[in-house]
């Protein structure tokens, strides 16, 4: 919950919103307008972004989208609780135990939300084998973006 700098505060605009009566009755209003803005912001140029937002964007009307959008940013920032059956779990998460298993971790070097830093090697709690993967020309989501090369660091894991 430690503030980040100021440039990175604002990528986060939406989530901020989504924490006020005003995010709910704008994702209410026009599902696919605040949705492709932001789906726009995360993967800027990505060749198949329009497609894959046509695709995904029918998803938007299922009648639990709004809450379950508005719950899981309001979790993120501590202001509703979650599952109670997740506790247990949560708590041994908020501990940091060290991850031993292999990892890589990829980011998109276009990610308009979340871009790769230096801070991003910092990983004191990955403890194995690791491998930080930055794709050029991919934006915040790599499975969907270049599927071949999270394959590929995938299977790397093996």
């Amino acid at each position: 919950m430690k503030p980040a700098r100021a440039e990175d505060e604002a990528r986060y605009w939406y989530q901020y919103l989504f924490n006020m009566p005003r995010g709910v009755e704008a994702l209410t209003q026009d599902r696919n307008d605040i949705c492709g803005h932001i789906w726009r912001l995360w993967s800027p140029t990505w060749a198949g972004r329009e497609a894959a937002f046509a695709a995904t964007a029918p998803s938007f009307e299922n009648p639990d989208f709004v809450d379950v959008v508005i719950h899981f940013y309001r979790h993120r920032f501590g202001v509703v609780p979650g599952d109670p059956q997740y506790d247990a779990t949560e708590a041994r998460l908020a501990a940091q135990p060290d991850i031993t298993a292999p990892a890589v971790v990829m980011q998109g070097l276009d990610d308009g939300v979340d871009p790769p830093s230096a801070a991003d090697h910092d990983r004191p709690h990955l403890t194995g084998p690791y491998r930080r993967v930055v794709l050029d020309g991919v934006g915040h989501n790599p499975p969907q973006e270049a599927p071949e090369a999270f394959a590929a660091a995938v299977r790397s894991l093996a």
